[in-house]
């Protein structure tokens, strides 16, 4: 029995509908939910943000593999420490860009720190350092609504706060922290 060239068409296009390897833009959140401004003394200047590829591209899959062949060629038993670090290490693989991190782990907190450029390294120090942020990339780039074509969301994850949400829409991030603007 042949199918009709339609049904053939069809399976086709939702596997194309179904490609969530792409990247979308992370806007960072505080503990209490706000949005982290890259200058509180100029909140014109906007939020930080972290572009990120999903767990589906070919980068992360990439990385993945190897991650996992080098532990099975290891032979040994892992360690807490090592998989953590084996985590890290695949979120600063998926880390494309960011802007307005400003980041240095022995800075108190009024001292001026300049932005670090987006590298691998320096996401390994950011993602080992600050577990706030890790986590919100983390929890990002498994949810593939994150990364759906044409979707207009910076974010839309939840960490499970009593403040709520952890990272906002772009409409959302727009206003000020608490409101909500009409759809």
């Amino acid at each position: 029995m042949t199918k009709p060239n339609g049904a053939k068409r069809a399976r086709r296009n939702l596997a194309a509908s179904l490609n969530y390897g792409g990247t979308a833009k992370l806007t960072l959140l505080d503990a209490e939910g706000n949005v982290v401004l890259k200058d509180y003394d100029d909140p014109e200047q906007g939020p930080v943000t972290i572009t990120l590829h999903s767990v589906d591209s070919d980068v992360y899959q990439k990385a993945q593999r190897e991650i996992v062949n080098k532990r099975v060629h290891r032979g040994q038993a892992n360690k807490f420490e090592d998989i953590q670090a084996e985590n890290i290490a695949l979120l600063a693989h998926a880390t494309l860009a960011w802007d307005g991190i400003a980041f240095d782990p022995h800075a108190g907190d009024d001292d001026d720190v300049p932005e670090l450029p987006c590298n691998f390294e320096n996401a390994v120090l950011v993602y080992t350092h600050s577990p706030h942020i890790r986590e919100q990339v983390h929890r990002f780039i498994n949810n593939r609504a994150n990364f759906m074509p044409g979707s207009s969301k910076v974010s839309s994850l939840s960490l499970g706060t009593t403040s709520g949400s952890m990272a906002r829409s772009d409409k959302e991030a727009s206003s000020p922290a608490g409101s909500t603007s009409p759809k």
